[in-house]
């Protein structure tokens, strides 16, 4: 959710790519066939997250977020290891109360708080729900969401601000909910081409 809110979210630009991986992610039928009992068991696999980046080439002014509430997961931090083996940077999203009071679960005994060069705390709490209902066992109402994408729309904001004040201008994907619009249809193209480009040396 919070790739997605990064790019292709309306006022995204390309810098961003949102690697999402449809075995880890896709899981919206909760039981049978794309269920939930297979991406939890994947999150666990040592070796699936290299097997992920050995299908790119990363530049050197490449970088990875990588947002996981605890931060705990094997397949998460094994992640953040083989980013960093390549030389990159890794900001980390997370609730630092939950990754402190969680023990690890990746065999190097690390967590993506230990590994990450810079954390951005999600302040939620452990387990990340916050609403008790009376009768109701477990919480309910997590705040990872609302807090993740601020602090996603934030730091696109300020990628922005800093891209222009060293005279690199953004191409913002536009909201394509005018129509007719001119003006927006042409910068959607450009939108299109800049992201195009950007992603070049990833496969060559």
């Amino acid at each position: 959710m919070m790739c997605e809110e990064m790019i292709p979210r309306q006022g995204g630009f390309p810098g961003f790519v949102a690697l999402v991986e449809m075995s880890l992610s896709t899981h919206f039928s909760i039981v049978g066939a794309n269920g939930l009992r297979a991406p939890l068991y994947l999150e666990k696999y040592e070796g699936y997250a290299e097997e992920i980046l050995k299908g790119f080439r990363f530049g050197p002014h490449d970088g990875f977020i990588i947002i996981s509430n605890s931060g705990i997961r094997p397949v998460l931090v094994e992640m953040a290891l083989g980013v960093k083996r390549r030389g990159l940077p890794v900001i980390g999203i997370l609730s630092r109360r939950h990754a402190e009071q969680s023990k690890p679960a990746h065999s190097s005994g690390k967590k993506l708080i230990d590994v990450a060069d810079i954390v951005l705390d999600n302040q939620s709490p452990p387990g990340d729900c916050i609403v008790e209902i009376e009768g109701l066992e477990w919480k309910t109402g997590p705040t990872s969401t609302v807090t993740g994408a601020m602090i996603i729309n934030i730091l696109r904001c300020e990628v922005a601000e800093r891209l222009l004040k060293l005279g690199c201008s953004p191409e913002p994907l536009p909201s394509h909910q005018f129509v007719g619009n001119t003006s927006a249809e042409e910068q959607l193209e450009r939108f299109y081409e800049a992201y195009r480009k950007s992603l070049a040396h990833r496969y060559e």
